[in-house]
């Protein structure tokens, strides 16, 4: 059965073309040590509001083994280190997992409801299709639902990202659709790497809530996003995102016409 991840969903909104080649064309790049960190960062939470869940405990000692055997499976891949430097990395992933294990673990325990929520949901008029994904973490505060994610980074988040996020719109249509549900609000808990010459991370919890007509909304983009794909074919470019600091940090950066041709203009994808 076909289905739309919330990655495929984010890269065809973000550029239609890096979408065929990634995943139509299979021309994928390798992983990079900041996408690893955190990736073995998000196993402490998870071990630790589970461990909560079964048991009452967080259990910090396999909250952070969990974080060093994640590490040396994603590490033992073909990573893309960039000016980092492996052991280094590895020292700040397991200090994103511990921070989210003392700080983020403490504010979402009470009302716990699931850790690492796994969906797999039918597109309305898109027959055959689903859209799946994971949500970090689902809680009941009273009559209150919310919805707390995992960000790992090493640059400052504001208010406007957070509530601009395609992520918080596609998790809350996702619990709406299953659990009938929407939820009251959206936690990001966002660790920052240390500055230079610092050794502590920072900690900071930015919230945002639903926008009316969501679910009408993001349903029409999964339908959008379901139409475009249908046009890709194997031969033929799609649509290509054309501003200089999207190219900057794309992988096919040195492969699209824009690129090459130097007319780097706008496109606006929805």
């Amino acid at each position: 059965m076909p289905h739309l991840s919330f990655s495929q969903l984010s890269t065809l909104l973000g550029c239609p073309e890096k979408h065929r080649r990634h995943y139509l064309l299979g021309h994928r790049g390798n992983s990079s040590g900041a996408i690893i960190m955190g990736q073995a960062a998000h196993v402490a939470p998870e071990i630790a509001l589970k461990s909560i869940q079964a048991t009452g405990m967080k259990r910090k000692d396999a909250a952070m083994t969990g974080v060093k055997h994640k590490w040396a499976e994603l590490a033992a891949g073909k990573i893309e280190w960039g000016d980092l430097e492996p052991e280094k990395a590895r020292e700040t992933a397991l200090g994103f997992g511990l921070t989210l294990y003392e700080q983020a673990v403490p504010n979402v325990r009470k009302g716990t409801l699931h850790a690492e929520w796994g969906f797999n949901i039918p597109i309305p008029g898109c027959e055959g299709w689903t859209f799946k994904g994971n949500v970090d973490h689902i809680r009941r505060d009273g009559k209150r639902l919310i919805v707390d994610d995992w960000k790992t980074t090493s640059s400052k988040w504001t208010q406007s990202k957070a509530d601009s996020s395609l992520q918080v719109q596609a998790y809350f249509w996702a619990i709406w659709q299953h659990f009938g549900e929407m939820p009251k609000e959206f936690q990001f808990h966002i660790v920052n790497r240390p500055k230079k010459g610092e050794t502590e991370f920072g900690y900071e919890v930015l919230s945002t809530d639903r926008a009316q007509g969501l679910v009408e909304a993001f349903t029409d983009r999964l339908r959008y996003a379901v139409k475009v794909i249908g046009l890709h074919t194997k031969d033929e470019p799609s649509d290509q995102r054309t501003e200089y600091e999207y190219h900057k940090y794309c992988e096919f950066r040195k492969e699209c016409t824009p690129w090459e041709s130097g007319t780097l203009g706008d496109l606006v994808i929805l």
